[in-house]
């Protein structure tokens, strides 16, 4: 965490604060999950490359609500009402909002999970070659 220090662009100076910082991540792999009052903070949740999925709030300073590591980088996460989805290898799961596991399943594909999506009990999931949707995890 640091203070505001400008940065140098070829067209002008623009002023940054770093809030936090992670490891490198891919695409689709940070979320922001909106209050449902104007004074509550917003939360960010970010799943990286070393396989950490963050979720942080910003009043004044950071606060971590959570905080997971995996085994396998993160390769997408997606929300669905008041669930977080984090896909990484071949593995799916479904995390409550301040942090608690609600479920994993492992699918049954021959590749890495790149791209996701859910909306209710149903999971859309994207492979380099493959898609699958996933109904009641099934």
């Amino acid at each position: 965490l640091s203070k505001a220090m400008p940065r140098k662009s070829n067209s002008s100076h623009m002023p940054y604060t770093d809030l936090t910082r992670v490891s490198s991540t891919f695409n689709r792999s940070l979320r922001i999950i909106h209050s449902a009052t104007a004074k509550k903070p917003s939360k960010i949740v970010v799943g990286d490359q070393s396989g950490t999925v963050t979720c942080f709030k910003y009043i004044k300073e950071i606060y971590t609500v959570f905080q997971q590591t995996k085994d396998q980088p993160i390769t997408a996460l997606t929300l669905d009402d008041d669930r977080i989805i984090v896909a990484y290898g071949q593995t799916i799961q479904a995390i409550k909002k301040k942090g608690k596991v609600l479920t994993t399943f492992n699918l049954s594909l021959s590749e890495d999970v790149t791209s996701l999506q859910a909306k209710n009990d149903t999971i859309w999931c994207c492979g380099e070659y493959v898609y699958n949707c996933y109904k009641n995890e099934k």
